[in-house]
């Protein structure tokens, strides 16, 4: 139950930082997707085999069906209308259905992701996720962290070599009513060729007891 949780929350190898001097501190602008733009993303076991695609696990090849006009991205998976994704225009994302399970809504009291980045700002966040109703004994995850931009670094991937932003994440999340904790560390490249989404994710979490780690990179594109 506690690794479905985590290929949940991911939705996707560094060779080096690019000095600081040649690329612009702030980034203010968010994704510009349009309908019919294209992302596939594979899963691998370890950053080394999402580097260089080897060991796939499973691919999500996404689509984006439309835009609205507040800027919220609704994206298929596999083609599939009953098998989507929704994100904010920073990225977070609102809304995960998979044919095998009920919708979960994210709700972000504060942001993950926003803009403008800027080198070196950290930020408070905060999300409550409305969870499976098949999952009777968890009310809502609510996880409370900080997001950091941490700097430009070069990625190179299965789509290609990328410039791109870092930002880590560290959450604690409570299971309510249960009181069950887990902590949460992210880290996202995100990339201006790829529309300022990431072409490199890790998702890790542990829990007393364990610990899952879910990593994903940028396959293929088309804009």
């Amino acid at each position: 139950m506690k690794k479905s949780f985590v290929l949940l929350l991911a939705m996707i190898c560094v060779s080096g930082a690019i000095a600081q001097t040649t690329l612009p501190t702030e980034v203010a602008n968010t994704s510009t997707f349009k309908a019919g733009d294209t992302l596939t993303y594979h899963f691998y076991n370890s950053i080394e085999d999402a580097k260089v695609g080897n060991n796939k696990k499973f691919g999500v090849p996404m689509a984006a069906k439309e835009l609205r006009e507040n800027g919220d991205i609704y994206f298929h998976v596999n083609n599939n209308p009953n098998n989507f994704r929704v994100f904010d225009k920073n990225g977070n994302m609102l809304l995960s259905k998979t044919p095998n399970r009920d919708e979960v809504k994210f709700q972000h009291v504060k942001p993950i992701l926003k803009y403008p980045l800027r080198i070196g700002d950290t930020w408070e966040n905060e999300v409550v996720h409305d969870p499976f109703e098949s999952d009777k004994d968890r009310k809502v995850f609510n996880c409370k962290g900080t997001s950091q931009v941490i700097g430009w670094e070069t990625i190179t991937v299965p789509a290609g070599t990328f410039t791109a932003l870092r930002i880590d994440v560290n959450e604690t999340c409570i299971i309510l009513p249960a009181r069950y904790q887990a902590k949460n560390e992210r880290k996202y490249w995100i990339s201006p060729e790829a529309k300022m989404h990431p072409v490199l994710y890790q998702f890790k979490q542990t829990w007393q007891g364990g610990s899952a780690e879910s990593i994903s990179s940028l396959t293929s594109f088309n804009f």
